[in-house]
């Protein structure tokens, strides 16, 4: 019996080993394109990440250039200002120029005064009419000094006195 198995197991064995060294390479080329595809892919995650790293790069170099044109636009600004307010040498127009920004700064600041008197006069004639002081000075307290108020004074007094660090600025030079 044995015997008669020996060549079953031989023609099985042989057609296995067949089997086998044909589906080798096919399995070694399917591991070979399978680990090709995966150093693709990692490639194509390397290239995608770099270019992101360059339209980044891109980004801020042009946010910088936006920067320095914004920067030489406000010394172009700067530089104007101080040239215009360098005499002529001619009295009448060097008088002109010296007055105009403090009587209209004066002339706004007496009508703004004006307004808040002209108001605070009304709100004292309600007061007396009715009696109730308390509730209306409490119900128009943030009337009397209010935000658009101190943005109006904090701008007058910016407007001053960077005219005077210009003005001191181009004396300087």
């Amino acid at each position: 019996m044995i015997a008669l198995l020996q060549p079953v197991w031989a023609t099985l064995l042989g057609g296995a080993g067949g089997i086998v060294a044909r589906l080798l390479p096919e399995a070694f080329d399917y591991l070979k394109k399978r680990q090709g595809l995966e150093q693709a892919k990692l490639d194509q995650a390397h290239e995608l990440a770099v270019m992101d790293k360059q339209i980044e790069l891109h980004r801020l170099a042009r946010q910088q250039r936006l920067d320095e044109i914004g920067a030489q636009a406000d010394g172009e600004i700067t530089r104007g200002a101080v040239e215009a307010a360098r005499p002529v040498g001619i009295f009448l127009v060097d008088l002109l120029n010296g007055l105009v920004r403090p009587v209209v700064t004066y002339w706004f600041l007496g009508l703004y005064a004006a307004c808040k008197t002209v108001w605070i006069a009304g709100l004292f004639g309600s007061c007396k009419a009715t009696g109730d002081i308390a509730k209306i000075l409490a119900a128009q307290e943030s009337f009397l000094w209010a935000g658009q108020d101190m943005a109006v004074f904090c701008g007058i007094l910016n407007f001053w006195f960077l005219d005077r660090v210009l003005k001191y600025k181009a004396q300087s030079r």
